[in-house]
């Protein structure tokens, strides 16, 4: 074996065992298209996850804010407003420093182009993972799903008009990969049929093409 096949072959082996080391996939879309059913799944797999929502619920809370769509919309905008744009991606970046039990992390819900700028400017090996349904596919599970705050087409299109305002729609145009399902009800088992096939994509190859799509 050549000196150079041997660098070769080590930086392949080097690369390959970061495959999913301090890994850190960031997930995006709109509401409804089933973000926390994905990071259920990479759960399953050993990925920590993360919501962002739940420091904008800390502090709803914490205030005695009830939770509505309005108020959970209202609370979103005040802490980008007042404690700067990154300030739910540095809340995460914080809680990741502080476990000492995972390297693999899956951050549900980042909404903003800063917020995945905060990330990649943190850490090295950081995946943008889009999922994506059709509107109805996404309304139908958002008005029937009993956790939902959105009961109503208007409610619904509300929503989708405030996440796109922050930025949902670039990150999911920008993403590195990309889900799509078709919604209506809960797809936990297409939707993880295809993160085995993305962790197995991420796993088997290196230097892989972003912009990869799982339909």
């Amino acid at each position: 074996m050549t000196v150079m096949m041997l660098i070769i072959l080590t930086i392949y082996l080097e690369v390959r065992e970061l495959a999913f080391k301090d890994k850190i996939i960031l997930i995006s879309g709109l509401a409804g298209a089933q973000k926390t059913n994905l990071c259920d799944i990479f759960e399953k797999k050993g990925f920590k996850s993360i919501s962002m929502s739940k420091f904008i619920y800390k502090l709803m809370q914490s205030s005695n804010t009830i939770v509505t769509l309005e108020n959970l919309m209202k609370q979103s905008l005040y802490i980008r407003r007042e404690f700067g744009t990154t300030y739910l991606a540095e809340k995460c970046i914080e809680e990741i420093k502080n476990d000492e039990n995972s390297d693999k992390y899956i951050i549900d819900g980042v909404r903003t182009l800063e917020e995945v700028d905060k990330f990649r400017s943190t850490y090295s090996c950081v995946i943008v993972l889009a999922i994506h349904s059709t509107p109805l596919g996404r309304h139908n599970y958002m008005v029937t799903h009993p956790k939902s705050l959105v009961k109503t087409t208007e409610e619904a299109i509300i929503l989708y008009r405030f996440e796109l305002n922050l930025g949902v729609g670039k990150i999911i145009l920008l993403a590195d990969y990309f889900l799509f399902h078709k919604g209506f009800v809960d797809r936990s088992k297409e939707i993880e049929e295809k993160v085995h096939d993305f962790i197995t994509l991420m796993q088997e190859k290196t230097g892989v093409n972003k912009n990869t799509s799982f339909r």
